[in-house]
């Protein structure tokens, strides 16, 4: 679902007759899961939201002592200095000869930056070795080799899936003139997350969707929807529009600079930052919704549209029918890019008019779906709340009718920390789940939203969406003064802090805390100032030393901070933190 660019050029719509495309593959990636996984231990969140409960706790208990391992902190400064995130990670991984041989496949020097200008050779190639290196000490194809019969049962649903719906006929008659192979990859760590890379390799093209298995049964197995057929169709789109939407994007850039100030909120909500990402995603969609078109009910299209709108892209319509009416007279996508550029630089010309037709159109919806609408006659936290219990476990809300088993809690920027599993109690008119709240900070729970309606009555009327903001309380002073007086201290840093003359030879620095703490930390920095890590990070037998492995450079400054306001690793075992501290020391020449 996020954004894609690869050094491919093709066109979407054949003009003639070619050889068939290959059928879909299903296969899970080694690859693909270490990357995620390394990325997930560093805290990123677009990779931090696994669906598997089961299958997360196997990667908590088997990589719980690798948090320590040197590629953690330099991912974190990836993501930091060079936004390496989302789709970044995942052409990264593709491009991997395999996990007991990890090295490029091809080229960096040819293939880079157009193949992704977010990695730099020298970093990837860091990032490859310290991979490497933590695949070993974490004998990580052991654990994949002992999860195989999950991905063996995921591969199967996800088979069925493209089975039924013969997905590769549709990619045989629009991607025929591209040799290409078609490989669907269930990513188990992702979540929702869904992405879309493809490279080249020795003349043939390797389109790929890294599909994020979301959805489980009632035994905790993976499980594919009718919804995915779309989202599989979108990524692998993604590597035949994204050349063409480069190609013409000075021709449409102004045009779409208008058109993002329009959806601005609703596009960066979803990390679409950019004019040309909005294109990227405008004609991945369009075309999508071709697809649907063509292949599906009209109901789906509407749903389909109705979706597509309400993320931020509202001249979908249009767009979509322009390239579905293209396909039927068999000319190829870039063939009639002349009559795209002038569809979307008409609408952007009356782009206010259009939105505000649209958006008449869903507070009209608003009102219909309200007059029938379940109600929450009690909520254990009210919206604007303040002082909010930060011992409080559990959120509670009451409806005024029976409920389907089902519902739809959204993933917001600030919401609590869910540790457990949420669900409606046997009357079917509660709902609870579970929460992990901290003192003074505010929160927000978001219940559906304008595409997903999760939750609805028994007879499929939705709650509207509903939006609960709240602040938990200020602790007092004797609270406060309580929790300093358990609060862990540093008691010694060698080097010593502020020193002037370290040696250079110096290979390590020794952190030592006034008691045990949890097996984390965090040393916030970056660039020229923090210290290289040149090992793995360990605490001693006591729990107490913090040991950083260093490679110094002569006459240098350096700095980092010891936790901070937002990364605050170096806790005791009862989760207290460290006050943020700043260290800095500088080498002798």
């Amino acid at each position: 679902m996020k954004c894609f660019k690869t050094i491919l050029v093709a066109v979407l719509f054949p003009a003639a007759i070619f050889s068939p495309a290959a059928a879909v593959e299903v296969k899970s990636d080694p690859r693909v899961e270490l990357c995620s996984l390394v990325f997930y231990l560093a805290g990123a969140r677009e990779y931090s939201m696994c669906r598997l409960p089961a299958y997360l706790d196997k990667v908590n208990s088997w990589f719980a002592e690798f948090k320590g391992h040197e590629i953690v902190p330099f991912i974190q400064q990836l993501r930091r200095e060079h936004g390496v995130s989302y789709d970044a990670v995942m052409k990264a991984a593709i491009l991997i000869r395999s996990v007991d041989k990890i090295e490029p496949l091809l080229n960096l020097d040819e293939i880079l930056p157009a193949y992704e200008e977010r990695w730099q050779k020298e970093k990837l190639l860091q990032f490859y070795a310290l991979l490497a290196d933590f695949a070993q000490k974490s004998r990580f194809m052991q654990f994949y080799d002992e999860n195989a019969g999950l991905f063996k049962a995921t591969e199967e649903s996800a088979k069925s899936l493209l089975a039924e719906h013969k997905l590769q006929n549709w990619f045989d008659k629009s991607f025929p003139e591209v040799n290409a192979d078609f490989i669907l990859v269930p990513a188990y760590i992702n979540g929702p997350a869904c992405y879309g890379p493809g490279l080249k390799l020795d003349g043939r093209n390797y389109f790929y969707c890294i599909f994020g298995v979301s959805q489980i049964d009632d035994n905790g197995m993976p499980v594919f929807s009718e919804s995915a057929v779309q989202t599989i169709f979108h990524e692998f789109c993604h590597s035949h529009t994204n050349p063409l939407a480069d190609k013409y994007f000075s021709e449409l850039e102004k045009s779409c600079s208008k058109m993002f100030e329009l959806a601005k909120e609703e596009l960066t909500d979803q990390a679409y930052g950019t004019s040309r990402i909005l294109l990227y995603e405008s004609l991945v969609r369009a075309c999508t919704g071709a697809f649907v078109q063509e292949t599906l009910s009209a109901a789906d299209y509407g749903a389909f549209i109705n979706k597509q709108e309400k993320l931020g892209f509202y001249w979908i319509e249009p767009l979509a029918m322009q390239i579905y009416e293209f396909r039927q007279k068999n000319i190829s996508l870039e063939t009639s890019f002349p009559e795209i550029i002038a569809l979307l630089n008409g609408y952007a010309g009356n782009s206010a008019a259009n939105v505000a037709e649209i958006r008449q159109k869903w507070e009209a919806e608003f009102d219909r779906i309200s007059k029938n609408s379940p109600r929450i006659i009690e909520s254990s936290i009210k919206n604007s709340e303040t002082g909010v219990s930060e011992k409080l476990a559990t959120f509670t809300i009451k409806f005024d009718r029976q409920m389907l088993k089902q519902w739809a809690v959204i993933d917001t920027q600030d919401m609590p920390e869910i540790p457990g599993e949420a669900g409606f109690d046997k009357s079917m008119t509660i709902f609870s789940v579970p929460v992990k709240l901290d003192p003074a900070k505010n929160y927000t729970i978001q219940l559906n939203s304008t595409d997903i309606y999760g939750f609805k009555d028994s007879n499929g009327n939705p709650l509207i969406p509903t939006t609960i903001r709240f602040r938990t309380r200020e602790l007092s002073a004797e609270e406060l003064a309580a929790v300093e007086k358990e609060r862990p201290r540093i008691v010694r840093i060698v080097p010593d802090n502020g020193a002037q003359s370290v040696a250079p030879a110096t290979d390590k620095i020794v952190i030592e805390f006034s008691e045990p703490m949890q097996n984390s930390w965090s040393l916030v920095g970056g660039g020229e100032p923090f210290p290289e890590v040149s090992g793995s990070l360990y605490y001693d037998q006591t729990g107490k030393i913090l040991i950083v492995p260093v490679k110094l450079k002569p006459d240098h400054n350096y700095w980092l901070w010891i936790n901070s306001e937002k990364f605050t690793g170096f806790c005791n075992k009862a989760g207290i933190p460290v006050l943020p501290q700043k260290y800095e020391f500088k080498t002798a020449r």
